[in-house]
């Protein structure tokens, strides 16, 4: 039987001509399984958490995508999160009151709308829903796992803790400056250096987490496409296939 079997555990990937598995047309995946654990010597239940890719001659064996695809669920419950505050806030800062005191506080009504609005609604939901659709259609397109379910996991919290961290900042900080403004005549620039160091830390520090999510992001996208599990071992055929 002509084709290989490319069987990934714990990062490493064994090349398995068909041939040796000693299977009959039409096998099922099931079937592949069973052959691969009595060849490769590992309990029955070695695979059955796997899942099984078939592309022409090429089969791959891999760990089920089942964990990312929780991963994936959170990164949308985040994203329907924020979407929802951004959503709230943009209903409330309509209104008549509400859009004459951003309006009346300049760059301090500026940190509320747009800095707050505008990064809860594009970073905490469109970016969330890109990532998390990203980390769930790679391992389908590229028939292997993401490089590292770890990273992934950091990249949400970096990402859900810096959007939340951020909006919250901004919308405190505008609150007070802005406050700062009409009760006491004060000029932004003024009713800004007032409250140092507090203004730069909450801009720096929310800034840096929501950077470190998007750089482990992008780090385990790139890794995962460019760097391909090492062929660890390539099993030979012990005779002509069948």
């Amino acid at each position: 039987m002509k084709g290989s079997v490319i069987v990934n555990r714990d990062g490493r990937e064994q090349d398995i001509p068909l041939g040796l598995l000693e299977l009959g047309p039409g096998f099922s995946d099931a079937e592949l399984k069973s052959a691969l654990a009595s060849l490769l010597n590992t309990p029955p239940e070695t695979f059955a958490a796997h899942q099984v890719v078939r592309n022409g001659g090429k089969i791959r064996v891999q760990p089920h995508t089942a964990a990312t695809d929780r991963l994936v669920a959170h990164f949308l419950v985040w994203a329907a999160l924020f979407f929802l505050i951004g959503t709230a806030q943009g209903v409330v800062q309509v209104m008549p009151d509400v859009r004459r005191w951003i309006m009346s506080t300049g760059g301090a009504g500026h940190l509320i709308d747009p800095l707050a609005h505008a990064h809860v609604n594009l970073v905490g939901g469109v970016v969330m829903v890109a990532i998390g659709a990203s980390y769930y259609l790679l391992p389908r397109v590229l028939a292997r796992p993401l490089f590292s379910l770890r990273l992934a996991r950091l990249s949400l919290i970096g990402m859900s803790v810096g959007v939340l961290m951020w909006y919250l900042s901004m919308v405190a900080l505008g609150l007070v400056e802005g406050r700062m403004m009409l009760a006491q005549g004060m000029a932004f620039l003024d009713a800004k250096q007032a409250v140092q160091p507090w203004h730069t830390l909450g801009f720096v520090i929310p800034a840096s987490v929501m950077g470190v999510g998007h750089w482990l992001y992008i780090a385990n996208i790139f890794l995962t496409v460019f760097r391909r599990p090492k062929i660890v071992r390539k099993i030979a055929r012990s005779g002509p296939a069948g």
